[in-house]
């Protein structure tokens, strides 16, 4: 998704409200998302600082997810809400240049500190900062229910479908050892 800020670096305080779907990013497999069961869901605000833009917002996505004691699919909502500063490429070049910090020709890098990103051409590329900010969002490990069971740790039975007939041995594991 790219903002276009043209209209919004000419004037310190306006705003843009912005909503729109977008795709499914394919890398939130790799986070323990099974499938998406629709499109992301964006909505947020754009404003103008002066120096940048100050973009924030909402990010919404239906997904299923295993969970993690049962390993069965279950339908969830993944959400996840951003702030970021964004500050044009060539305004931070040119404050570095006045005040001696930066040579012309060599490209400012911001520190470690700095909570910036860079635009260029007045377009702001919202595509990886939506990207991350889902994949932190999925949980580690997704339950189907609070009250879910899992698996015989013996058999794999489902314990949620029913019992079974395992014999499960509960010691403590620091005795383990006297066996």
């Amino acid at each position: 998704m790219e903002l276009q800020v043209g209209r919004l670096l000419r004037e310190r305080g306006r705003a843009e409200v912005f909503v729109t779907d977008e795709p499914c990013p394919p890398d939130l497999t790799e986070v323990g998302v099974e499938a998406c069961r629709g499109p992301v869901h964006i909505e947020g605000r754009a404003t103008s600082t002066g120096d940048g833009v100050l973009v924030e917002g909402r990010i919404t996505v239906p997904v299923t997810l295993l969970c993690s004691r049962c390993l069965s699919p279950y339908p969830a909502e993944v959400e996840a809400h951003f702030q970021e500063k964004f500050v044009p490429r060539t305004r931070r070049r040119h404050r570095d240049e006045e005040e001696g910090g930066v040579p012309e020709g060599v490209e400012a890098v911001a520190d470690e500190d700095d909570q910036v990103e860079f635009f260029e051409n007045n377009r702001i590329d919202l595509g990886p900062l939506i990207r991350e900010q889902l994949m932190m969002a999925v949980p580690m490990k997704g339950l189907c229910r609070e009250e879910c069971r899992g698996l015989c740790p013996i058999c794999g039975q489902d314990l949620n479908q029913g019992t079974c007939q395992c014999q499960v041995e509960e010691t403590d594991p620091r005795l383990a050892v006297l066996r």
